[in-house]
């Protein structure tokens, strides 16, 4: 979860454990030191209920995983990265940038992965999905997963191989394009991601 602005700090991050139930639980217990109720322009949040793959069932290995504390880089990930402890082992060269890593997954890799590479660049050079297109050339498998970012604020970035992707769209009322165009910039919209259509049904 993040705000209407990057100077606003650090997202937020509520992991958990076993069932949905639990991790709700968590969010309640934060509700004395995040307002609920507060109303943004633009909002972008994610999330993503998982089979531990890679390590065991453990807070740390929860989703999302993020690059590091200040989460530069987030991602909620379904699928496996085959070729994670070679993308580990070259990751961990590049201490001095990255740092240790705080989980057992595949999917923090991807995080890391992408937080030496934007750093790597010269600034300004890269769009965030032009630098997501460079990580994920680099991961072998077959996965579908979503990336999120303090450098690009209120953008997502959503990719596949292999696995299943879906997207939708809500507006406050019907609206028909026609082909090949998109809603007005000044229409709100809502757009979801997700793994399965059933997931979509109740909200688009």
């Amino acid at each position: 979860i993040d705000g209407d602005s990057f100077r606003e700090g650090v997202p937020v991050l509520f992991r958990q454990i076993g069932a949905v139930e639990n991790l709700e639980t968590t969010i309640d217990e934060a509700s004395g030191t995040l307002n609920f109720e507060r109303c943004f322009c633009t909002h972008a949040g994610m999330g993503h209920t998982r089979w531990a793959t890679h390590g065991d069932p453990a807070v740390n290995n929860a989703h999302p995983q993020s690059s590091d504390p200040s989460h530069e880089f987030i991602v909620v990930h379904n699928g496996m990265i085959t070729n994670c402890d070679l993308l580990r082992s070259l990751l961990r060269e590049q201490s001095g940038v990255v740092g240790g890593f705080a989980s057992e997954t595949d999917t923090e890799v991807v995080a890391k992965l992408a937080q030496l590479y934007y750093h790597s660049a010269r600034p300004g050079t890269l769009s965030f999905a032009q630098l997501m297109l460079q990580v994920l050339c680099q991961c072998e498998g077959s996965f579908g997963l979503v990336c999120k970012s303090r450098p690009f604020p209120h953008e997502l970035v959503a990719a596949r191989r292999g696995s299943p992707l879906v997207i939708a769209t809500r507006t406050p009322e019907p609206y028909e394009p026609p082909a090949a165009a998109t809603p007005p910039v000044d229409t709100p919209m809502e757009v979801f991601i997700a793994s399965d259509p059933a997931a979509l049904l109740a909200h688009s």
